[in-house]
């Protein structure tokens, strides 16, 4: 668990210095590493640091790629759907408003993906179905 503690310590003075693409390296890194491997409980962690790094680093593509993944093993975490949100909100992407309505049919209860899929056809101008969700 000390190699942890450390790589988390790496991380924060990556972040406090604004490093992100070597925090990035580092991240893909150890989330390929076998050392790692047997943590589960930290890897959703490093998980979430690579989503961080990626938003940072002006990669969203990526960042939506690792938090499908990411949504899929625990659709309930709200800290999940605030970073859906702020990458969705920062592309524009088609891609990314079919993904969260076809989350809608899995998860019709879910109130941050409703409110979510109601501003995305706000935006894009389906104002019936935004007044409907």
């Amino acid at each position: 668990m000390k190699c942890a503690s450390f790589f988390s310590k790496i991380m924060f003075v990556m972040g406090q210095l604004k490093n992100f693409s070597d925090a990035e390296r580092l991240i893909l890194c150890a989330l390929s590493s076998r050392r790692f491997a047997n943590m589960p409980a930290y890897r959703t962690e490093m998980e979430l640091m690579a989503v961080l790094t990626f938003n940072l680093n002006s990669k969203q593509t990526q960042a939506f790629d690792f938090l499908k993944v990411m949504i899929s093993k625990t659709p309930e975490h709200p800290v999940l759907w605030n970073m859906l949100a702020r990458i969705v909100g920062k592309t524009q992407d088609s891609r990314h408003h079919r993904y969260c309505l076809r989350l809608l049919l899995k998860y019709p209860d879910s109130l941050p993906l409703v409110t979510m899929n109601g501003h995305n056809a706000f935006l894009s101008g389906s104002y019936k179905y935004a007044i409907g969700e």
